[in-house]
C-alpha cells in the first residue's frame, strides 16, 4: 500500500474493499503503532462485515491514543445498523436488508481520522521535544564545571 492509496482511504474510508483490508492488515503487522492504519483496518473490517471486527476493535482500542476518536469512527455505522434493524421489526412492510451509508456519516469520519492523525503527530512531536530536553538537562548536569 502506498501513500496515495492510504490518503484516499483516510479521505473516504467507505471505499475500503476486502483486498484493501487485507493490505491494511499487513501494514498493521509491520507497523503495530501506526494508529491511522489500525483505525482504517478496523473500519475496513466493519464495512466488510468480517467476524474479526469485534475482536480487533478491542485490540485497536488498546493501541488508540484517544478512544473517543475510535468510537466516533465506528459508532455511527453500528448505530445506523441498529436503527435499521429496529425499524425492520416494527414495520409492517418489508425493507431491504442492506444498509447504505449516508454522506452525512462520511464527513465526520474523515474529520475524525484527520483529527486523530493531527493528535498523533502533535503527541509524538511533544514526546520527542521532552526527550531532547531531558537529554540536554542530563548532559548539563553530568558535564564537569570549568573553574
Amino acid at each position: 500500500m502506498n501513500k496515495k492509496q492510504l490518503k484516499k482511504y483516510v479521505e473516504e474510508p467507505a471505499l475500503l474493499s476486502p483486498s484493501d483490508t487485507r493490505k491494511l492488515s499487513l501494514l498493521v503487522d509491520d507497523y503495530p503503532y501506526f494508529q491511522t492504519a489500525r483505525l482504517l483496518y478496523a473500519k475496513g473490517l466493519q464495512i466488510n462485515d468480517e467476524e474479526k471486527f469485534q475482536q480487533l476493535l478491542q485490540t485497536t482500542s488498546i493501541y488508540a491514543v484517544n478512544r473517543s476518536k475510535l468510537y466516533d469512527l465506528v459508532a455511527p455505522v453500528e448505530q445506523n445498523i441498529e436503527d435499521n434493524q429496529q425499524s425492520e421489526t416494527t414495520s409492517t412492510t418489508e425493507q431491504p436488508e442492506t444498509v447504505e451509508e449516508t454522506p452525512a456519516i462520511e464527513e465526520p469520519i474523515q474529520e475524525t481520522i484527520e483529527e486523530v492523525i493531527q493528535e498523533d503527530v502533535t503527541e509524538q512531536v511533544t514526546e520527542t521535544i521532552e526527550q531532547i530536553e531531558e537529554a540536554v538537562e542530563t548532559t548539563i548536569e553530568e558535564t564537569p564545571a570549568i573553574e
